[in-house]
């Protein structure tokens, strides 16, 4: 976020500096202002949509935790091998998303991934 940032400083400061000087210069700097300008309008719509998907995650991770629990207390006799593949690609995203978390696209994936317990 911080080289966007910057990327964009950097061209408003050469489109200023264009027109100050009355230089040719001003009308690329204006592109790229627009084509920087729709980048930062992306990453600004991504953010809410990857958070609702990482929140739509975590309520799949809790439906299938409270699945597999209620199953086995019922005592109902399923193949352990589905239970256990289920298992695994949870506990796969679960690992995934609290990576991604802990890096600079932190900022885009809930904290509440760090509160998820992996399956047993």
């Amino acid at each position: 976020m911080f080289i966007l940032s910057a990327l964009i400083i950097s061209i408003v400061v050469c489109y200023l500096l264009a027109i100050f000087l009355d230089s040719d210069i001003g009308d690329i700097c204006l592109v790229f202002v627009v084509i920087f300008g729709a980048i930062l309008l992306g990453f600004l719509l991504a953010l809410p949509l990857n958070h609702m998907e990482v929140n739509a995650k975590i309520k799949e991770f809790e439906s299938v935790n409270n699945s597999i629990s209620e199953t086995r207390k019922a005592g109902i006799d399923l193949q352990d091998a589905t239970i256990t593949i289920k298992i695994i690609e949870c506990n796969r995203e679960i690992a995934n998303l609290q990576f991604w978390n802990d890096t600079t696209f932190g900022l885009w994936i809930p904290d509440a991934t760090e509160d998820l317990e992996y399956l047993k």
